[in-house]
């Protein structure tokens, strides 16, 4: 550097969130790395987070850093909650067929006066209310597709699901959703399209919860699901038996977990309902 030049200062590209693909790539990417990694506080993890950059760089060429990104997430949070409480709101004021709400300006005044988030839904649609609700709320979504700004096709309702209920899932529950969600998802076709069934969207919505709560460091090892499985005292010659030893060598932690949390009633059904769906043999 030459003796009395000025550093140049490399100033922070604003990012613009305008376009609808980088905003898809973007919610997809964030809900595959938290059913990955799990969540860190409101957001994500340091590494999630630069996967996620990584995304989006290779997949639209945008350079984001973290801030922008989590300062991004905060505001969709915060958009899709105004967006979700105008929804619920009595008075049919939400239209399905396009997106938007059929308020008044003085409606619209009183709104944005108690969240500040209303005056960008007065102007501008939720894009994609479905990825919104699994990533905010662990939302199990009833055949909605992700609703783009130029769909005219009526958004179906949202059923939205308590996160701590999700905490508090049964033995029972688990086992049901983990030999459901491990079948083949079906595509049906309608009108020259292919759609998957609302059953099958619930199925992996939930999958995605399940996968993110007990993705973590301390997973059961194989050798401490075979000490339960002997334990149990079936025949280590049997098709049961095998078919167990096959669930446990896959590298899937989830099943591990699972099969530790089960009561020993259960085991017996859990894999049955798992290898037939896997094809098994038992």
């Amino acid at each position: 550097m030459d003796q009395g030049s000025v550093p140049t200062i490399r100033k922070r590209i604003r990012v613009s969130w305008k376009d609808v693909n980088v905003e898809k790539t973007f919610l997809e990417a964030c809900l595959q790395e938290i059913a990955h990694s799990g969540r860190e506080g409101g957001g994500l993890k340091a590494l999630s987070w630069k996967k996620v950059g990584q995304v989006l760089k290779e997949t639209h060429k945008v350079d984001v850093d973290r801030k922008q990104m989590a300062n991004h997430l905060s505001y969709l949070k915060g958009k899709y909650q105004a967006w979700l409480k105008l929804k619920n709101k009595t008075g049919n004021v939400y239209d399905s067929s396009t997106n938007t709400f059929n308020l008044t300006e003085e409606e619209w005044e009183i709104e944005c006066k108690a969240n500040k988030y209303c005056e960008s839904l007065r102007t501008t649609q939720l894009l994609y209310p479905t990825l919104c609700a699994q990533l905010f709320d662990g939302v199990v979504a009833t055949g909605i597709q992700s609703y783009g700004p130029h769909s005219t096709a009526p958004m179906p309702e949202v059923q939205v699901v308590d996160p701590v209920e999700v905490e508090q899932v049964e033995e029972e529950g688990v086992q049901q959703m983990t030999s459901s969600s491990c079948s083949q998802v079906k595509k049906r076709k309608r009108n020259g399209k292919e759609h998957v069934s609302a059953i099958e969207a619930q199925i992996s919505s939930v999958l995605s919860l399940m996968a993110a709560k007990y993705a973590k460091p301390d997973q059961p090892t194989t050798d401490d699901c075979l000490a339960k499985l002997d334990e149990l005292g079936w025949e280590n010659d049997s098709l049961l038996y095998d078919a167990t030893v096959a669930i446990f060598s896959e590298d899937n932690p989830a099943y591990r977990t699972i099969w530790m949390k089960l009561k020993a009633e259960r085991c017996e059904n859990w894999v049955k309902n798992l290898a037939r769906t896997k094809g098994l043999p038992l």
